[in-house]
């Protein structure tokens, strides 16, 4: 911290970082006498820390969890809510400290990760960077991962960036408990907004490949499972691929799913 200044926003000089709360984001001035509160991204945005936030990025993405752990643990000294800093720290609790406890990570998203009210956009991009490098293991989290990208950064953007995420945490579900009504909803809104076509793609691919499919376990005999995933799954990915707004790629995916839905509904029917 020592060195570290931000720019007063009354009078423009520098503030030394040692003369600021960083709780609350208040210092007094030394030069125009007034206290002063910092916006959240005047934190967050300060050259020292968007380079140690890089710095931490590129240490995760490498595999070297104790040094981006540590220059995480620099970055919340004083941009306490980063969440590409916080997020690295809970990361390292639950999958690699000598302890390991899920419980920061989830509550991190499922309790502090709805209250975010903004997301710069480098801040931003460093998340994305980090969920993007382990998604499967954030396969509890998919809604709510979603859900701050677009409330932070738009649906433009959460359409780009959850065509490079989904797929790969659908790929990896086991069971098809995770496709809630609530994470069909996203990608209903996502459609309707854009195309996310590998994630169209995975989804009609977990149709056919997923375990608690009947057309994994040839179990279509077993009433109840089999209209369970009829129900929760098939039924919500029709809604979903049936509005698709671009033509060609609805007669792609949708005509495809069709195809399969009425192969399902027959072999129901014969069992």
């Amino acid at each position: 911290m020592e060195g570290n200044q931000y720019i007063c926003p009354n009078c423009g000089d520098n503030i030394s970082a040692h003369l600021i709360d960083f709780e609350t984001r208040t210092a007094t001035c030394e030069c125009c006498r007034k206290q002063v509160t910092f916006k959240r991204e005047a934190i967050n945005q300060a050259t020292h820390i968007v380079n140690d936030v890089r710095s931490a990025v590129n240490f995760f993405k490498a595999g070297n969890m104790e040094s981006a752990k540590n220059c995480a643990e620099k970055v919340l000294s004083e941009a306490m809510d980063n969440v590409a800093a916080l997020y690295i720290i809970h990361y390292y609790k639950a999958y690699c400290a000598p302890i390991k406890s899920f419980e920061p990570l989830d509550r991190f998203f499922k309790v502090e990760f709805d209250k975010i009210a903004d997301l710069d956009s480098v801040e931003g991009q460093a998340f994305k960077e980090l969920a993007l490098f382990a998604p499967s293991r954030l396969a509890d989290y998919e809604k709510e991962v979603l859900n701050v990208v677009i409330k932070t950064q738009g649906v433009a953007e959460a359409i780009t960036f959850a065509d490079q995420f989904c797929p790969l945490i659908i790929n990896s579900r086991q069971s098809i408990a995770g496709f809630t009504p609530e994470l069909f909803a996203i990608y209903e809104l996502l459609t309707a907004n854009g195309n996310i076509p590998k994630t169209w793609f995975a989804l009609y691919g977990a149709m056919m490949k997923n375990p608690d499919s009947p057309f994994v376990t040839g179990a279509f005999y077993l009433k109840t499972k089999t209209e369970r995933f009829y129900n929760n799954f098939i039924l919500p990915l029709d809604k979903l691929l049936s509005g698709i707004q671009d033509p060609a790629l609805k007669a792609k995916f949708y005509g495809a799913f069709s195809e399969k839905k009425r192969g399902f509904l027959l072999k129901m029917q014969q069992a």
